[in-house]
């Protein structure tokens, strides 16, 4: 019997206005927690072109809310 793996989840880039709606936080926020060494790593695509990944993103969120819980 042969295994298969299953197939990757494609990957999901989102840009600010994304990333923020999915975290619920505005895009000044966003780029506050960006200049911070916390946050989400963004991918830089060119000059002024930022995207993260959605799974970055929710893992950062669950981690912030863990640390947030604990204190």
């Amino acid at each position: 019997m042969t295994m298969t793996t299953a197939p990757e989840a494609p990957l999901k880039l989102l840009d600010a206005a994304g990333a923020s709606e999915l975290l619920g936080i505005s895009r000044g926020t966003l780029y506050n927690l960006r200049n911070t060494d916390r946050f989400a790593p963004a991918i830089v695509l060119g000059r002024g072109t930022l995207r993260w990944e959605t799974h970055d993103l929710l893992a950062w969120a669950r981690q912030h809310k863990e640390q947030a819980v604990a204190a």
